[in-house]
């Protein structure tokens, strides 16, 4: 069970948790600690693997979630967190060995390509 979401904002925690549980996802909100400057960090935590994987898509791929939060101050915040998980995957894909990884994948492809052509 992975923290879906975590925040040292409890009311925006609470309003998303409000909102998955309207969506079916029988999450909780969990506190899970301080952080470095005294404040306290809440979470939500979905039940199972099947319904974190509905959560995450309605957090981070619904555009309709974000509208129906309802709170523009939230729905900001959440843009944060979707760029941020966005920035991760496009950091990771865009990295040194996964370039090069895809340059051996291209390399080979187009030697089979070749080796086709003569044959």
């Amino acid at each position: 069970m992975a923290i879906l979401v975590e925040s040292e904002d409890k009311e925006f925690i609470e309003a998303l948790n409000e909102l998955l549980f309207g969506r079916g996802i029988n999450s909780a909100v969990i506190a899970l600690g301080y952080n470095r400057e005294g404040q306290a960090v809440y979470g939500v935590q979905a039940p199972d693997l099947l319904q974190e994987r509905e959560a995450y898509r309605l957090l981070f791929r619904d555009t309709q979630f974000i509208t129906d939060l309802g709170n523009a101050r939230h729905a900001g915040k959440l843009f944060e967190i979707r760029a941020e998980h966005l920035g991760g995957i496009g950091s990771l894909l865009t990295s040194k060995p996964a370039l090069w990884l895809m340059a051996g994948a291209l390399l080979v492809l187009a030697i089979d390509l070749v080796l086709k052509q003569l044959s």
